[in-house]
């Protein structure tokens, strides 16, 4: 019948033929879940931490630049509002009947002189204007006066300027006069509850770009600008401004969403997928014109400190682990520096070398108290062997005894044997004299006289009955005091056995110890 034993992989060997080393890579399993445990959730805090300050930072990026955005044109709607408060303007609109008489009108030069000063003093502005509602015409800086065809009731931006109770902002567009990308800030004028004009400045975008980008986010992050309808108007590349095509609501999924929320007015931040990367953006409004800030930070850059982070953790706890394995390796080492001697020691022992020198230990932790166990189990073992020869002598002479009893036991045994054959003999001589003198007394009355004869012979046989009575009295006297010899032998052979039990017993004990 054959059997199977489990072998444990090679490959574990060197591991299972140490205690250090069991410890050492028990330690390195148990440091190991440990650190991966602590990683994993200090790298989850942490980034946690840093995606909490990433979106802050975003928010707080995006309100900053649509506060700047925002106070840009607010100055800008400042302006407007002054022209409309200059009496020479309204006075200019009411007196003015025609295109014709713009240029004739005696408050012409003062609101020429005025709308020149605004350009003068703001680079920006492109232009200022005012134009007449029940004239249909319009009069500019730098003495521009509209065209004959011009009809200001045709112009994208008439019905909701005279719709707009403050200054209203037109969506930027390509003037083809300046070849530029501008955008009219314009209020009407109105005089008992009638418009009679509007007065407006036309604004370059130069300084948004500038504005826009003042704003660093991080290597590759960037923002953008978009109009109350969704277009771009500023951004990093360049083909999505002005473009219909990539209108932010012209987006699919979560771009489109955000663009939603951004031209409602709300302020927030989302994580998305752009061109497969995935960025946190930000997005605020801008009141003054119903435009909306957007910030975007890649997920990359924006967690780049956790990676620098998590590289240094990872280093640092693979040092610790590595210092950590090496010392307990040296500790464990030196703790168990006296198990070989040990091992030695008990492998002498067990080959029957009691004459092992004890090994020397100052240690008073558990294998201290191997090691003195150790020496004192060789003490012991030395002083058992030293007993048990001893009792071995002792039952040695004791079987000595013993056997001398026994021949005695047979001697008289054999002694009895021939005692009780003796008697036997003369029992059975007696049995014969009986017999004879029966014989004798049956013819005594058929042969007197011849027992006269006989009587000496009678007599003779007689005497020969009582010597072999008293001779096998005499017999059991001598076998009864051989039986008493052969009494007084077995108890003392029954007091030497017990004796020798004893002594057994205590040799069962010292073979217990051992």
């Amino acid at each position: 019948m054959s059997s199977s034993k489990s072998k444990k992989s090679p490959r574990f060997n060197w591991i299972q033929r140490k205690i250090s080393r069991k410890v050492t890579f028990a330690l390195f399993i148990a440091i190991f879940l440990v650190f991966s445990a602590t990683g994993f959730f200090i790298h989850s805090y942490t980034k946690s931490i840093l995606l909490e300050r990433v979106e802050e930072n975003l928010a707080n990026q995006s309100d900053a630049i649509a506060d700047q955005v925002n106070s840009m044109f607010k100055e800008k709607a400042t302006i407007v509002r002054q022209i409309v408060t200059n009496q020479e303007v309204i006075k200019y609109l009411n007196t003015t009947d025609s295109r014709d008489d713009a240029l004739d009108n005696d408050y012409y030069a003062g609101v020429s002189k005025a709308l020149d000063e605004i350009v003068e003093t703001d680079e920006s502005i492109a232009m200022a204007w005012v134009a007449s509602n029940r004239s249909n015409f319009l009069v500019g800086s730098n003495e521009v006066l509209s065209d004959p065809s011009f009809d200001i009731a045709s112009r994208p931006w008439y019905e909701q300027a005279i719709a707009e109770e403050d200054v209203y902002f037109t969506e930027p567009y390509m003037d083809e006069v300046f070849g530029e990308i501008i955008l009219s800030a314009m209020t009407p004028i109105s005089e008992n509850g009638n418009v009679i004009g509007i007065v407006a400045i036309d604004i370059f975008l130069d300084e948004l770009p500038n504005l826009m980008e003042s704003f660093k986010l991080g290597e590759n992050g960037y923002s953008f600008l978009v109009t109350n309808d969704g277009t771009f108007i500023y951004h990093p590349d360049d083909s999505f401004i002005l473009n219909d095509e990539k209108n932010i609501l012209s987006f699919d999924g979560e771009i489109s969403d955000i663009g939603t929320k951004m031209l409602a007015g709300e302020n927030g931040l989302q994580s998305l997928v752009v061109n497969n990367n995935r960025e946190y953006v930000g997005y605020s409004p801008v009141p003054t014109t119903g435009w909306a800030i957007g910030t975007s930070l890649p997920e990359e850059e924006a967690l780049s400190v956790l990676k620098t982070f998590t590289l240094f953790m990872v280093s640092f706890f693979i040092a610790a682990c590595l210092i950590l394995l090496v010392v307990v390796t040296i500790v464990l080492t030196r703790m168990l520096r006296n198990i070989p001697r040990v091992t030695e020691v008990m492998n002498q022992l067990g080959q029957g070398n009691l004459n092992v020198v004890n090994i020397e230990t100052k240690s008073q932790d558990e294998i201290g108290q191997l090691v003195t166990s150790t020496n004192l189990m060789q003490q012991r073992m030395r002083e058992l062997i030293s007993k048990i020869s001893t009792v071995s002598e002792t039952v040695n002479s004791k079987s000595e005894e013993l056997t001398q009893s026994a021949n005695d036991v047979k001697a008289g045994s054999e002694q009895v044997a021939t005692t009780m054959q003796d008697l036997a003999d003369g029992s059975e001589s007696q049995a014969n004299s009986t017999t004879e003198l029966s014989a004798i007394m049956a013819s005594f009355s058929e042969e007197a006289i011849e027992a006269h004869n006989n009587s000496t012979q009678v007599y003779e046989s007689s005497n020969a009955v009582l010597e072999h009575t008293a001779e096998g009295s005499n017999l059991m006297e001598r076998s009864t005091e051989q039986m008493k010899r052969i009494d007084h032998i077995i108890y003392e052979s029954v007091e030497k056995v017990e004796s020798l039990d004893t002594e057994s017993k205590k040799i069962s004990e010292l073979v217990s110890v051992i």
